[in-house]
């Protein structure tokens, strides 16, 4: 089974670095292989530090879509601006490749445009990635994907797919789907008490697993000791899914 999540400084990231490198040291030691990111997360301090403390081993998904060199980042799905925004992340992370791109909430508009797709068949050939995916807010919007042959991932808030499981059905069979936000941003587990967050954790992630069949679960804890709620939790066996961490 392998792990992953959200890399998201913008809401949770430590302010002390000492206490980022201990969350990651944790994240990396309980299994979490791969981190989802986004160069909007704390304005690409979030990338620079998965870049500074993670090695090559573990994978990471970053995001497109957003300029980050303004004081208030900007919306920007050119062709151009797609291609400057994975350059600046490849730069931050330290890295000449990621196990995946996705493009960053588009709008309707950007989804019917070339530019998305060109910058898709662009980072392929240039064997950046070869994962191109959207990350959407509206499950509306997988049908209007006018170029699906060049999109390899979807990824959607938990509870949009349970509120729309209708669209779900629109992905084409080669897609693989990123499940995000099982808790709500644990406002599902606010409530829960002591040794039944495991329980709980266990119980929403083989129902996730078994009603949607994802690729992959990504999750968020805050803390180290969310973290470690994580930890052994057993994936059923005739699961094909991956689950993820880290919100930091």
């Amino acid at each position: 089974m392998n792990f992953g999540g959200t890399f998201n400084g913008l809401v949770v990231f430590p302010s002390d670095e000492t206490e980022s490198a201990v969350w990651l040291e944790t994240a990396v030691r309980l299994g979490f292989d791969y981190f989802d990111t986004a160069p909007i997360y704390t304005k690409g301090r979030a990338e620079t530090l998965l870049g500074r403390y993670l090695t090559n081993k573990s994978k990471i998904y970053t995001k497109v879509g957003v300029d980050i060199n303004h004081l208030s980042p900007k919306l920007d799905f050119t062709f151009s601006g797609l291609k400057a925004s994975i350059e600046g992340s490849l730069k931050r992370l330290n890295r000449s490749t990621v196990e995946g791109i996705f493009i960053h909430n588009p709008s309707k508009e950007a989804l019917v445009r070339k530019d998305v797709y060109q910058f898709a068949q662009w980072v392929k050939e240039q064997a950046i990635t070869s994962n191109v995916g959207v990350a959407l807010l509206d499950t509306s919007l997988i049908s209007v994907i006018s170029e699906p042959a060049l999109i390899d991932m979807v990824s959607v808030e938990v509870i949009h797919a349970e509120d729309a499981p209708a669209e779900m059905t629109k992905m084409g069979r080669w897609q693989k789907l990123f499940l995000r936000s099982p808790f709500e941003g644990g406002r599902k587990l606010k409530s829960v008490e002591g040794k039944q967050v495991r329980d709980v954790i266990r119980e929403r992630l083989v129902e996730i697993s078994t009603s949607f069949l994802p690729y992959s679960i990504i999750i968020g804890p805050r803390t180290v000791t969310q973290m470690t709620d994580y930890e052994s939790i057993a994936w059923p066996a005739s699961s094909s899914s991956t689950a993820g961490v880290a919100q930091c």
